[in-house]
């Protein structure tokens, strides 16, 4: 005698309250994915931005490193600059910009090499707008990164400010020894960023 099985399906249907809820869970899930992706964008913009601050600090300390080897500095200032020489203090913006903008324009004219501020006028705050071309086009077009170069004389008899020795690691005088630091600004939604390089540059050949 064969038996015959039988299988019965019960299917539980949802009522509202428990259609509410997995609509609420839902909508949370979507949330907290949103401000994540949200969060990961910010977070990689960020980090470019500041990748992209040393990539615009790096240019800035490698024109007066070529201007260097190239021997068109002049650490010790004289009664005239020589031609086809530029003072090194020509690089520091409040100098550039006090009283000296024409000679140091002539100098860099003479040394054939261009001054990072050429053309440029500076913020209230003494900031420079880098220009689109120095940096990635991935960035907004407004004005994003702004740039100020700040040079010192350190002073030989404070030990906590000489950090130029020559090649047999005598201290330079503090005359033939320039700290130069750059500093980036630019502006985030959660408010103004900056990015500071410091390096130092010294005159070793006289």
């Amino acid at each position: 005698m064969s038996k015959s099985l039988k299988f019965g399906i019960k299917i539980k249907s949802f009522g509202l309250v428990e259609a509410i809820i997995a609509s609420a869970i839902v909508a949370v899930v979507l949330t907290a994915m949103v401000r994540l992706a949200s969060n990961s964008l910010k977070n990689s913009l960020l980090n470019s931005a500041y990748l992209e601050a040393e990539h615009i600090s790096d240019d800035l300390f490698e024109k007066v490193a070529e201007a260097k080897a190239a021997e068109k500095l002049v650490f010790y200032v004289p009664t005239s600059i020589p031609v086809g020489k530029v003072s090194i203090d020509c690089f520091d913006w409040a100098n550039y910009y006090s009283s000296h903008k024409a000679d140091c324009e002539g100098q860099a004219q003479s040394a054939n090499i261009e001054l990072p501020y050429k053309d440029l006028l500076p913020n209230p705050d003494g900031f420079f707008e880098v220009p689109k071309s120095k940096y990635s086009p991935a960035f907004p077009p407004e004005k994003y990164f702004w740039f100020k170069i700040a040079l010192k004389t350190l002073d030989k008899l404070d030990p906590r400010q000489n950090n130029c020795r020559d090649v047999a690691g005598v201290e330079i005088d503090g005359g033939r020894c320039r700290m130069m630091e750059t500093e980036i600004n630019w502006k985030e939604a959660s408010g103004e960023k900056k990015y500071f390089l410091t390096q130092y540059f010294a005159d070793w050949n006289k």
